[in-house]
């Protein structure tokens, strides 16, 4: 019902139980969806942090099984009550007063978008340019090779697609 196989190709992955996307989804077509906007956790406290609507960089969207990393945004034909897609440092908003004093911060922080944790880290270890690549092995373990263009996923192969830092 959420247009075949065919729907995903561009999305990176397969979506899945757990996938943000495939929730809401499923939320919808039982009737279930409340309104308002739907965000990432991360997103939510920076959005919350500085009382702005939330935005969301396409790292944490393509988690969600509903973005399309080809075209950089939602797949509206299966939700539409999804965030704002910006770029990574994007300002969310400035630290409101009320939490800059419960913080012990300076009122007017800025506060950016988050990015993916996984991204984030190879920000961190210094893999940052097209053909460099790094293995993550913790709780769980991913080996990343960073291109400089879209290359769709391969399921059968358990190869996933995701988005970088641009």
């Amino acid at each position: 019902r959420a247009g075949g196989a065919g729907a995903f190709e561009h999305h990176g992955a397969m979506p899945a139980a757990g996938y943000g996307g495939v929730t809401l989804f499923w939320l919808r077509e039982h009737g279930a969806l409340p309104g308002g906007a739907c965000c990432s956790i991360p997103d939510a406290i920076g959005a919350m942090l500085c009382h702005a609507a939330p935005k969301i960089h396409a790292t944490h969207a393509a988690g969600w099984g509903v973005f399309d990393l080809e075209r950089d945004e939602w797949n509206k034909a299966m939700l539409t009550q999804l965030p704002q897609i910006v770029s990574a440092g994007t300002p969310i908003g400035n630290l409101s007063s009320a939490n800059a004093h419960a913080l012990g911060l300076s009122e007017g922080f800025p506060v950016t978008v988050a990015i993916g944790d996984h991204q984030a880290s190879l920000v961190g270890s210094g893999c940052t340019r097209a053909g460099m690549a790094h293995v993550n092995i913790g709780t769980g373990g991913q080996v990343s090779l960073i291109s400089d263009r879209f290359t769709p996923m391969n399921a059968q192969a358990g190869i996933e697609t995701r988005p970088f830092i641009r």
